[in-house]
């Protein structure tokens, strides 16, 4: 199959994005898509915490950091669809939240490149977590409150700009 020409990578990873925020809006038939989407919400969690237990917090994030961030010379800006802090930031709060709750400073020994190979496959898990997340906002969101609706648009604009890209191309 011939691979397709994509111009934007950062167009496209916004295109992606929005795809996957409407199939997840079209799974939740529930009458009550608030309590629906928070319960997808923190079965995703769970199963996250899961695998990230497995490992050193600190190691963890140090390899999510050296996966994700994008590297350069000085003074050079890396331009790349692929990474995002805010993988690192949001791997980071769960491994340090779940090494907090199991009260031990070391994760059972893993296996050789096991952590690699996990944070390789982790971008998957932790972009249905944030989508879960802003889903969730959208489902709680009163229609009839302008201000809420307004307020809601803003910070989902945010998300989608900031998640997909590096801080730089924000700005």
């Amino acid at each position: 199959m011939p691979e397709t020409l994509v111009l934007d990578p950062h167009a496209q990873v916004i295109a992606d994005s929005l795809t996957t925020m409407t199939t997840l809006m079209a799974s939740f038939t529930d009458d009550d898509p608030a309590s629906e989407a928070d319960a997808a919400f923190a079965t995703a969690i769970e199963e996250f915490v899961v695998e990230v237990r497995r490992f050193d917090a600190m190691r963890l994030i140090e390899v999510a950091r050296q996966r994700f961030l994008p590297m350069a010379r000085e003074g050079e800006i890396p331009v790349t669809a692929e990474a995002g802090a805010v993988y690192v930031e949001l791997l980071a709060l769960i491994a340090l939240t779940a090494r907090q709750e199991a009260g031990t400073t070391v994760g059972p020994e893993a296996g050789f490149q096991e952590m690699s190979h996990f944070v390789s496959s982790a971008k998957e898990e932790l972009s249905k977590v944030l989508h879960l997340a802003q889903l969730r906002s959208f489902a709680r969101a009163d229609p009839n409150d302008k201000l809420a609706t307004v307020s809601l648009f803003i910070r989902g604009a945010e998300v989608w700009m900031r998640n997909p890209s590096y801080p730089e191309m924000v700005e």
